[in-house]
């Protein structure tokens, strides 16, 4: 049976969506698509480049023979017919082994991404749920997509943010001889915030966004002060919002293992009575900066116990909580793409056809339109 034209082409475009979407339940009728995109570390990209040249450099440049390595007084045809016939043998083995250490490779490469993008999927899913976005769905798509389905009522632009944050919580020692400069900056970057806050109360949303390449320059300036991290989100147990008694002041206190207790002992040991501060910070950004006491100089602050203090309201330090109750992402996401179920399709409408110019009847002439073809 032939298929009309336009009937051939709705199914067939019918058929690609439900191939990108296959891995969604479809229980979500109406729903907001967000596309996201696994980011390669800047280092591994490196890695990559060097191998693909070193490869290319190797395949361009043979090695070339010395001519006091073949002289023709002393080749022999029979010795030589020998030679090359095992080197051909050789060759072929050598080759063989490299073809299959390169399929084992790509196996163990394929494997370990497929497991990198499950663990993504569950660290997102139980974001949602944080959020309280129970219906939502999370799907993969190799080699580097993750699909998220959110039902329309939910705001999709205000959810992206929370989903793709890595919530990387570091705890940093500041460096020596740097409180001048840690002051200064600390009193820049608040000037900075509240002049783009007053931009965004008054919807001069251009004039927000031009500060914040100075405010990204000046977070960054604050975390050079610091230490690597000593203590990581990877040692936390819990995080939660706590109001100060009889006051409207909010902390959010975190809790760490055994092996972050012991580190983050020693870490406030070694700070206390010497004025530096330690460092707390959420994705590089420095959310509180405590000076430890030298009541602490002896044993540090044992218990495993760490309180984040930063004139939070209400809302931020529940935010805070959620977010790191949520866990880290194992890899960088960037958002791609936003799409709903409810735009418009062109191939429902039977007078539009933007897809075809021309039919494939004849490819070598140009066809004069029929009118009657709708008809």
């Amino acid at each position: 049976m032939i298929l009309p034209p336009k009937l051939g082409r709705y199914l067939f475009t019918t058929a690609v969506v439900s191939l990108i979407s296959v891995a969604c339940s479809n229980e979500l009728r109406d729903y907001t698509q967000l596309e996201l995109k696994v980011v390669e570390p800047e280092s591994v990209a490196t890695e990559k480049e060097v191998a693909e040249e070193d490869s290319s450099a190797e395949t361009a440049s043979p090695e070339e023979t010395s001519p006091e390595e073949t002289s023709p007084e002393e080749t022999n045809p029979e010795t030589e017919a020998e030679t090359s016939s095992e080197s051909t043998t050789d060759d072929n083995t050598t080759g063989d082994a490299a073809d299959s250490g390169e399929t084992a490779a790509n196996e163990d490469s394929e494997a370990a991404n497929e497991d990198l993008l499950s663990q993504t999927k569950t660290a997102l899913e139980k974001r949602l749920t944080s959020l309280s976005i129970d219906t939502a769905e999370v799907a993969t798509q190799a080699p580097d997509q993750i699909i998220v389905r959110l039902p329309q009522e939910v705001e999709a632009d205000a959810i992206t943010t929370q989903l793709i944050s890595p919530n990387q919580l570091t705890l940093r020692s500041q460096k020596p001889e740097t409180d001048e400069d840690l002051s200064e900056n600390i009193a820049t970057l608040q000037r900075l915030l509240i002049e783009q806050n007053n931009f965004l109360l008054v919807d001069q949303q251009a004039e927000a966004n031009a500060l914040q390449p100075e405010i990204d320059e000046t977070r960054a300036a604050i975390l050079a002060l610091f230490e690597p991290a000593s203590v990581t989100g990877d040692q936390l147990i819990k995080a939660q919002a706590i109001q100060l008694s009889g006051f409207n002041i909010w902390e959010v206190h975190v809790w760490f293992d055994s092996e972050g207790s012991n580190k983050f002992a020693e870490q406030t040991k070694v700070l206390a009575g010497t004025g530096r501060s330690l460092g707390i910070f959420l994705d590089d950004v420095l959310l509180s900066s405590p000076v430890i006491g030298v009541d602490y100089a002896e044993s540090g602050i044992l218990g495993g116990e760490a309180s984040i203090s930063g004139d939070f309201t209400a809302e931020a330090a529940r935010t805070l909580e959620r977010q790191l109750n949520s866990g880290m992402l194992p890899v960088q996401l960037e958002l791609v793409a936003i799409t709903s179920s409810n735009e418009p399709e062109d191939s429902d409408s039977e007078d539009s056809d933007p897809v075809e110019t021309k039919t494939e009847e004849d490819p070598g002439s140009e066809q004069p339109e029929d009118s009657s073809e709708d008809e």
